[in-house]
């Protein structure tokens, strides 16, 4: 029963005591009953589960400013029929036996209300409360003991006032109890019964710092296993609230360094700082744990390690990022083999040859992260190129941003490039491709524009793209009409489109479907024509088709219902010159828009890298305006706004092929 009675002594002696009756020394049986008493109430503490803290934990006094808590010494009675009945409820509480000696403190305090060990009934009946989860019951028996004569139990009673308000959710007010006493108890079990309460009062409270504080005055004593690991689990919990905030550097500031929780914390905030490209944090707070004899693991380590190189850029190596493995194997490796066929490419005379340093992401952001802080940081590229997915092109574009690092991505997402001054697209976006089309059939005297589309995030992303376009250009926007995606039988939306009053159809889909979007709106009298053909029945339109419609193929399997369509394409390697033999005989395959647009990435870094830029910030500057000779996607440098000048070049099926018209 007795968590903070300091008495060390031997087993409790039996109910019975001869002595005691035959002892006529009055003052000599009450000390010898006194000790026999303190000793038989230490036991039972351990039933209530609230082991705790040694003296070496912040339970115990601090300086001479900090006045501890005198210890509980059990009163004396001068009954010994009392004596006899308090010991009696005493060792069933010590077997565990909580609901009888509950019963027996009860008969004790009506069979004797005004004996000395009364208010130590009371206080051991609200404690067995407590353990019994009715903490309402126990403040009834707290706030009884509080106003006792004993000073020293009275203490005890607000200690455990304020336990029972935080298990009754009453945390303000378990707070107010509870820190007047932090620093001064000196029984570990009541340390950590105290603590325990504040700490979860505190967190309860939204005040996650001093939680953070309180648990770890608890973590620097002596728990048992299964309390530490509560306790730890409590910190990272408290940690993880706090990491996401400003919350984080002040805890490396305030908590102290010696605890268990500071060096989790120095470990966050040195990731969160390497994150944020602050180098100099870095070596701080590695250094700061250093000087606490804390090992850092090896990827710490190697975070360290990078920090501390030179961050001058080599104005001869280029990085890549690409999905070499993964989902997007097959796109990764074509751009890879482009950016090796531009690499492989002879320097001018009197130029550094450079070098090209790649990293696989697959796919996902945190490895993408991850290769980008080795190539900055181990091999110093003074650009990379990529990534291509989504995931990871957003993350790197940012950390791009924060460290000055040129970036050409590979992924068409124009958000990444808006406030980034060091990220560039090589690929254009729906909105950029669906206004060259509407611009093109509005030159060429269209008005009336319906979007065809499938039922997909990609159909409705294109049919809100060219629907903006028309209206910011003045074109009239008839209808949408949309299909299941895996649709094989489109009469039906052919019929529906017949019924429309436009003279442009936008059919947003694949290459695949456009071989039987176009067959179908023939039989329903619409055809695309070249310009100034007639159709062979029913009425003219114009198609307007982007660049996930295009395929060279189109030309052989229904270049009957296409001609004069209007196509977006932002490469074409029927037209890509000396480039697509070059790939072709060194890969044995067909260039793609991937591989393309990696060679014409190298190829621009390089133009403007041997045009004089040689820091990554001059690079980013140079390649606003660098227009290099020799690129072969529709794109030949970049805008003011880092987004391709020209994402897609026109171009129209005449005959049996493809040609460009802008």
């Amino acid at each position: 029963m007795n968590l903070m009675f300091s008495a060390v002594m031997s087993a409790p002696p039996p109910a019975q005591d001869p002595a005691l009756a035959a002892d006529r020394d009055r003052g000599s049986a009450l000390r010898t009953r006194a000790q026999a008493r303190a000793s038989m109430l230490r036991g039972p503490a351990l039933a209530l589960g609230l082991l705790g803290l040694t003296c070496a934990g912040l339970g115990c006094p601090r300086g001479p400013s900090v006045k501890p808590l005198a210890r509980l010494e059990l009163a004396a009675s001068p009954e010994p029929r009392a004596e006899a009945d308090f010991r009696e409820a005493s060792a069933l509480e010590e077997r565990g036996e909580n609901d009888k000696a509950a019963e027996r403190y009860r008969a004790f305090i009506d069979a004797w209300p005004k004996d000395p060990l009364t208010p130590y009934a009371r206080f051991a009946l609200g404690r067995l409360d407590l353990a019994a989860g009715k903490p309402r019951q126990a403040l009834s028996w707290f706030e009884l003991v509080t106003k006792t004569g004993d000073a020293t139990l009275a203490e005890r009673g607000k200690i455990f006032a304020g336990v029972a308000h935080s298990q009754l959710g009453e945390h303000a007010l378990a707070i107010g109890e509870l820190k007047p006493y932090v620093g001064r108890t000196v029984d570990p079990r009541e340390t950590n019964a105290l603590l325990d309460a504040l700490a979860t009062s505190q967190a309860a409270q939204g005040d996650a710092l001093s939680a953070l504080d309180t648990t770890d005055k608890q973590l620097r004593g002596e728990l048992t296993p299964a309390d530490r690991k509560r306790v730890e689990g409590r910190t990272r919990s408290l940690i993880d609230t706090i990491e996401p905030t400003l919350s984080l550097t002040r805890a490396y500031e305030i908590l102290a360094r010696d605890g268990l929780a500071w060096p989790e914390i120095a470990r966050r905030r040195l990731r969160k700082s390497h994150q944020q490209g602050d180098s100099q944090s870095v070596a701080k707070i590695a250094d700061d744990l250093r000087d606490q004899n804390i090992d850092l693991d090896d990827d710490l380590a190697a975070l360290v390690l990078r920090a501390e190189r030179p961050t001058d850029a080599d104005p001869a190596v280029i990085g890549a990022i690409l999905p070499l493995s993964g989902r997007g194997r097959e796109a990764g490796e074509a751009a890879l083999q482009g950016l090796m066929l531009s690499a492989d490419r002879p320097s001018p005379r009197g130029q550094l040859p450079l070098r090209l340093v790649y990293r696989d992401d697959a796919g996902d952001p945190e490895r993408a992260l991850s290769a980008l802080e080795d190539l900055v940081s181990v091999h110093r590229v003074i650009a990379v190129i990529g990534p291509m997915s989504a995931g990871p092109a957003r993350d790197v574009a940012a950390r791009a941003k924060q460290v000055g690092l040129p970036l050409l991505l590979l992924n068409p997402d124009a958000s990444l490039t808006r406030d980034a001054t060091t990220v560039f697209r090589m690929l254009g976006d729906a909105a950029e491709e669906a206004n060259q089309l509407v611009k093109r059939a509005l030159k060429l005297g269209a008005k009336r524009f319906a979007v065809v589309h499938p039922q997909s995030g990609f159909g409705e992303g294109m049919r809100a793209a060219f629907e903006a376009a028309i209206r910011s250009q003045g074109g009239s926007s008839v209808s949408a009409i949309s299909y299941p995606p895996t649709a094989t039988n489109l009469v039906h939306e052919a019929e529906a489109v017949s019924r429309l009053d436009a003279d442009v159809l936008v059919l947003a889909d694949a290459a695949s479907r456009i071989t039987l979007l176009a067959p179908a709106l023939a039989a329903q009298g619409m055809w695309s024509v070249s310009r100034g053909q007639r159709p062979p029945e029913g009425k003219a339109v114009l198609y307007l088709i982007p660049s996930a419609g295009f395929d060279p193929t189109l030309a052989q399997t229904t270049r009957r219902y296409l001609q004069g369509a209007l196509f977006a394409v932002p490469f074409d390697a029927g037209q890509a010159g000396s480039f697509g033999a070059a790939y072709r005989e060194q890969y044995q395959a067909e260039p793609n828009l991937f591989s393309a647009a990696a060679y014409d990435a190298f190829h621009l870094v390089r133009s403007a890298l041997y045009g004089g830029a040689q820091t990554r910030e001059a690079l980013g500057k140079a390649l606003i305006g660098v227009r290099a000779e020799g690129t072969v996607t529709a794109n030949n440098g970049f805008s003011p706004g880092r987004g391709p000048i020209k994402p897609v070049q026109i171009e129209t099926l005449l005959g049996e092929g493809f040609v460009t018209v802008d």
